[in-house]
């Protein structure tokens, strides 16, 4: 299953959001540095009670008026003082809402999400996979040649010493000959 890569895609960071916070509740607008879409996100921060929450107001691409709420979540550092995550609004595969604990939302289509449920991969990530794939046919042909070398071995020493072949199969395992 290929992910998609996730370079530009359009997304709204904790950090961006509760920066500098004075009040409990407060309304806050982000404007579009990518063109995701036409207007700006509204960002409606409520930090009063039990359960925080923040609400996201935005139009969509196809002039549709968008407006969810997402809960937050708060870890305590051992530093000190709160750290506010947001809990994903997504429904996952089995119909359940996702609820991961992220610093980022991202937005795919219509609305925002953690990068496991819009199924997005860093571009490093990618090259790593590219990386092991690569290593793992090198040792397939690794194993091969091995295998081919070990066929045409008719003596391992000769006169006391170990034949070119034998040599050859000793680099190859990476024993010292």
């Amino acid at each position: 299953m290929t992910k998609h890569l996730l370079i530009h895609e359009p997304r709204v960071a904790i950090w961006d959001v509760v920066r500098g916070l004075s009040n409990v509740f407060e309304i806050r607008t982000f404007e579009s540095k990518d063109a995701w879409c036409q207007s700006e996100l509204e960002v409606h921060i409520d930090l009063a009670g039990y359960h925080p929450n923040v609400f996201f107001c935005y139009e969509s691409e196809w002039g549709e008026y968008i407006q969810y709420r997402i809960s937050l979540t708060t870890t305590e550092p051992y530093y000190g003082n709160k750290r506010y995550w947001f809990r994903c609004p997504l429904l996952a595969e089995n119909s359940f809402p996702c609820g991961r604990r992220v610093a980022k939302l991202y937005k795919i289509g219509s609305y925002f999400g953690c990068r496991h449920c819009h199924d997005l991969t860093y571009p490093s990530k990618q090259i790593a996979n590219k990386a092991k794939r690569s290593q793992q046919v090198q040792n397939t042909v690794d194993e091969l040649r091995i295998e081919r070398t070990l066929s045409r071995i008719k003596r391992f020493v000769y006169g006391g010493e170990p034949t070119q072949q034998y040599q050859k199969l000793l680099r190859l395992t990476g024993e010292i000959c």
